[in-house]
């Protein structure tokens, strides 16, 4: 039962691992559909409470 259950917790583990590796590459745009110094405000919210804001500038 215990070999059941740990091995799923491992591999989600190492999946979890992986995504947070400082290796990543950042993203990369050949065309953008705004001009020169906009700006583009997203808002995150969790049960109607702001949890936090992410702003790019063109």
């Amino acid at each position: 039962m215990l070999k059941k259950f740990l091995l799923p917790v491992i591999i989600f583990t190492l999946f979890v691992l992986a995504g947070c590796s400082s290796n990543a590459k950042p993203m990369e745009f050949d065309r953008i559909p705004w001009g020169d110094y906009q700006r583009l405000t997203y808002d995150i919210f969790e049960n109607d409470k702001l949890v936090g804001t992410a702003e790019f500038t063109i």
